[in-house]
């Protein structure tokens, strides 16, 4: 609609995503990453607060509208905006508060209020029912886009005037003038296809090069390689050296348990996590790999012959409470998925 957009996020993934939309994504100048559990945000350091801090009051200096969203599980919204942001910004400007229900992300919300700064008069929109209030516009706007159709066709009040050498009224047209002018999209002639590329020059054959003619860079590369496989095994190594030590100073009891919990990390690492992105949303795609982990170490404790104890009776329950989580994950993504496929409600 012509506006500039910017966003902002802690976690480093979300930069692509706003990119991908069109939008210019602010960075703070701490190297930090704010990515948490389940695909959420976590809580930053004090540095990064106060970097952030000022970049907020440098963006909303430039912004008309500016809408937060942050939310933390379990604890109250983190304050992103004070009262000297709200004051930079342009008299008259809006902020928009969804996360007024845990507190607000604004210095001056007011849960269920519009509160308009008497100081700098920017309207600070703090209602947690407002998915309950897009009805009034969402058909205000489906309204001015029939009207501004009719206003296209000359008015309701005239004789309709349709140019069927207009794209939009040619695919919308069914029937004109007694013959029927839809062409099913099966029917359809493909769209023009772009001329094929010229064929590529023949790759040239490889010659033999001295040593004493190489490029310093080749040398560089080797030697990073180099180093790059030494690291891996530099921790290999390391990782057997811990392992050895934790078995030498620990029980059998003790090691018995951290075998079922590493073999339950990869395990359910391998079944749950690497599923298609396709059948997967990414919150679902961590959960259910939580889940998957705890369905196989709990397995793990139930015991053999019908004996029930206190221990395989919580594995059981385990078991039980886990499964549902793996099965609504994915029923649940089903369905998110059905609401893209053609003939789907």
């Amino acid at each position: 609609m012509g506006c500039v957009v910017r966003a902002f996020d802690t976690r480093p993934a979300a930069k692509e995503q706003a990119e991908s939309l069109g939008a210019e994504f602010l960075e703070v100048q701490v190297a930090e990453d704010g990515s948490g559990m389940g695909g959420y945000a976590k809580e930053m350091s004090e540095a990064y607060k106060t970097a952030q801090n000022d970049m907020t009051i440098r963006a909303c200096r430039d912004s008309d509208i500016v809408i937060t969203t942050a939310l933390i599980p379990g604890r109250p919204a983190p304050k992103l905006v004070d009262e000297t942001a709200i004051r930079a910004m342009k008299r008259g400007s809006v902020i928009v508060d969804m996360a007024a229900e845990m507190g607000g992300n604004v210095a001056l919300t007011r849960k269920n209020e519009l509160y308009v700064d008497p100081v700098s008069r920017v309207q600070i929109i703090g209602y947690t029912d407002l998915v309950s209030r897009m009805s009034p516009t969402t058909s205000d706007l489906f309204s001015n886009n029939l009207w501004h159709l009719m206003d296209e066709l000359k008015g309701a009040a005239n004789p309709l005037v349709i140019d069927m050498e207009d794209e939009i009224f040619s695919q919308m047209t069914i029937v004109h003038e007694g013959k029927v002018t839809w062409v099913p999209f099966e029917q359809r002639a493909p769209p023009a296809q772009a001329p094929k590329p010229a064929a590529a020059a023949p790759t040239p054959v490889a010659t033999a090069v001295p040593l004493s003619q190489l490029p310093d860079s080749a040398f560089d590369e080797e030697r990073t390689s180099c180093c790059e496989s030494f690291g891996w095994l530099f921790q290999i190594v390391l990782l057997c050296a811990i392992f050895v030590g934790v078995a030498l100073g620990t029980g059998s009891h003790f090691m018995t348990l951290f075998m079922s919990f590493i073999l339950a990390c990869c395990i359910g690492y391998m079944v749950i996590w690497n599923v298609a992105p396709s059948l997967h949303t990414p919150l679902m795609s961590v959960t259910n790999a939580i889940s998957g982990i705890i369905v196989i170490g709990a397995m793990l404790l139930l015991k053999s012959g019908g004996v029930i104890d206190v221990g395989s009776g919580l594995a059981l329950l385990g078991v039980f409470f886990a499964s549902i989580n793996v099965i609504g994950g994915f029923v649940v993504t089903q369905r998110m998925l059905n609401m893209f496929k053609k003939g789907k409600q």
